[in-house]
């Protein structure tokens, strides 16, 4: 770890972490508005499914890939090269005038996105103190619950003040300045120059040695459990609350719950706390109140689902923000810097596989003619499995932390 003050500097951590906050709120901002735009170019239910879905799946590659190039080459330029080409590719939305094309330009931004989110929390390890690991990853998962939030709001709003097929050009415009501006603040505040350890490039052995590496394969198994949830609610929550009579708002503010609880609890003292004590214990309580909140819907019945989905959530979000920083910082913490990008790569392509399991899995249980509460048994077993497995290993600190 580099002790320079340059590394230390506000100016310099702020610019790595705009990226990560545009680089989510694009993603939040597409969620409101592309099975929409999908249809209106034409495209079928199944193509509108397929476009939708390909974004995740060409971003887990985007991710592995660039956590590679993140320890051959400069992560600095490799990152804003990941912003300039994901904006570029956000201005041709509105250029595309079928449903083939489309298709084709998701491919494409999501495996340019994949650079962004990786290459962001990489350098964020790299220029943060061995003890402030958690409240830094903590501070940059905030953000992400804020562009939960933020972004679909944005997204309505501009597509609802330009109207028409324009509206959706508009949205996408909207999100490529924010990459472009966001670049420059980083070509402009983040130098050059790395520490000599980050610039030493790893070899391929070390690369493929970080999926033996029993601590971090516990942590990416968690990252699998947790975003399975969170693909499972956020495609099965809202057509559930539908299926008892629930107000279609109703879902919209749950899941705003959600990342507000996430958020504040990521940005509070509580992550000082969890850096100070032990990750181990944080990573067990949160992935706790995942399995709570989700057999509390389960638990709840039909007639109590609308009363409870709330209060459900909040512990969901409270559960979140424990999680996250914790499991971030857990992979800094087990990786040199001629590693960490690839950890970093690894680390986002589990999430990004996560939530494309649960939304794609929960998307075939109403079929089965499940109940609408017993559908939420299933994330809280999987939950439960990680949590005995995260219980059985409590040597989470500092050096030791996976």
């Amino acid at each position: 770890m580099s002790s320079e003050p340059q590394t230390r500097s506000w100016p310099v951590v702020w610019a790595i972490r705009l990226v990560v906050l545009v680089a989510f709120l694009d993603l939040f901002m597409q969620v409101p508005i592309i099975s929409t735009y999908a249809r209106s170019l034409g495209a079928t239910a199944a193509m509108g499914g397929l476009i939708v879905g390909i974004y995740s799946a060409s971003n887990l590659f985007g991710n592995v890939g660039a956590g590679i190039l993140l320890d051959r080459v400069n992560r600095k330029w490799l990152v804003v090269a990941g912003l300039l080409t994901t904006a570029a590719l956000l201005f041709a939305y509105g250029l595309v005038d079928s449903p083939p094309q489309l298709l084709a330009l998701r491919v494409l931004h999501g495996f340019a996105a994949g650079t962004l989110a990786p290459g962001a929390f990489t350098m964020l390890a790299d220029r943060t103190a061995d003890d402030q690991h958690t409240r830094s990853m903590g501070l940059s998962g905030a953000l992400i619950s804020g562009s939960a939030v933020v972004g679909p709001l944005l997204s309505v709003g501009i597509r609802g003040a330009v109207g028409g097929d324009a509206g959706f050009a508009a949205v996408f415009t909207t999100s490529g300045t924010l990459m472009l501006l966001s670049a420059v603040a980083f070509a402009v505040f983040v130098p050059t120059t790395e520490s000599s350890d980050v610039h030493r490039t790893a070899s391929n052995d070390e690369s493929f040695s970080l999926i033996r590496n029993m601590g971090l394969v516990r942590v990416y198994l968690a990252v699998l459990a947790m975003t399975f949830a969170i693909g499972y609610l956020i495609n099965l929550l809202p057509i559930t609350l539908e299926d008892v009579g629930a107000a279609p708002r109703m879902s919209g503010m749950a899941f705003a719950t959600f990342s507000l609880a996430g958020m504040a609890i990521m940005a509070s003292p509580l992550q000082r706390a969890a850096e100070d004590s032990s990750r181990a214990r944080a990573i067990a309580a949160g992935l706790a109140l995942l399995g709570i909140s989700n057999l509390t819907l389960a638990l709840s019945g039909v007639s109590l689902l609308t009363v409870s989905v709330f209060p459900a959530m909040l512990v969901f979000g409270v559960g979140f923000g424990l999680v996250f920083p914790s499991l971030s910082a857990s992979v800094a913490a087990r990786t040199a810097g001629g590693r960490r990008g690839t950890a970093f790569g690894i680390f986002y392509a589990m999430y990004s596989l996560g939530v494309f399991l649960g939304a794609s899995i929960s998307g075939v249980i109403p079929a089965f003619g499940i109940g609408a509460a017993d559908r939420f048994y299933a994330p809280a077993l999987l939950i439960l499995v990680m949590l005995l497995v995260s219980v059985r290993f409590r040597d989470l600190r500092r050096g030791n932390a996976p």
